[in-house]
């Protein structure tokens, strides 16, 4: 089940998950809404009958050094990066405890495990919602339900475009990155399918680094030297 408050990627997906076989209800609405939370979880109950596995993929950023941001950004950024998560979190406790699978996955940041100055609202964000990550791991692991989070490093993705506006740009990040290269899409989906999947049972509260190697590259920054 997708939710998206862009027409055009939700059918999209919705479109490449019926071409490879499989089947979708896929909802236009924003996750920033107050009522969306209720009627996703009560739309995916009624049509398949349990709710097994949330995945809290809605993020925004806001590039700016912290005095150039104002309150706007710092508003709009908590809101998705972090209030949906909460809000969507909340809506799915009851279902999810009837499952006795539970599977909440939080999609945060290799920024909210460090730290990147031309980005201390996403910086917050992403930290914010590693720690909410930590906490409901422990509220919620009696009741069979495990929340992790994916900390994705430099993906190449439409929000990742308008910081690499030209290719020396992307080759002077690259240089930040052991592997060589930007992370895909494909990279954090077989990470969230393995911690969907029975085999991450026992992994509970953890923020899974995917970057490449980038944020153990204690160094790197002597590579641009």
């Amino acid at each position: 089940m997708l939710c998206d408050r862009e027409p055009h990627e939700l059918h999209a997906t919705a479109t490449a998950i019926v071409y490879g076989g499989g089947a979708v209800v896929a909802l236009d609405c924003d996750v920033c809404s107050t009522e969306a939370p209720e009627a996703l979880v009560r739309t995916a109950v009624d049509r398949y009958g349990r709710l097994d596995i949330l995945v809290n993929n809605a993020g925004i950023v806001e590039m700016g050094y912290i005095h150039t941001v104002c309150a706007s950004d710092y508003e709009r950024v908590m809101e998705v990066d972090v209030h949906a998560v909460i809000r969507m979190t909340s809506a799915v406790i009851e279902p999810l405890k009837a499952s006795r699978h539970g599977r909440i996955i939080n999609l945060g940041s290799v920024e909210g495990v460090r730290g990147s100055a031309p980005l201390p609202l996403y910086c917050a964000a992403k930290h914010a919602v590693v720690g909410l990550t930590r906490a409901t791991a422990l509220q919620l692991g009696r009741h069979g339900i495990t929340v992790n989070a994916i900390c994705p490093g430099p993906i190449d993705t439409e929000m990742m475009r308008p910081a690499l506006p030209n290719p020396d740009s992307k080759r002077r990040l690259i240089r930040y990155i052991p592997a060589g290269r930007l992370g895909t899409p494909h990279d954090v989906a077989g990470v969230a399918y393995f911690l969907a999947s029975d085999d991450a049972a026992f992994v509970n509260g953890h923020a899974l680094v995917v970057d490449g190697g980038m944020s153990v590259d204690a160094l790197g920054a002597e590579k641009l030297s």
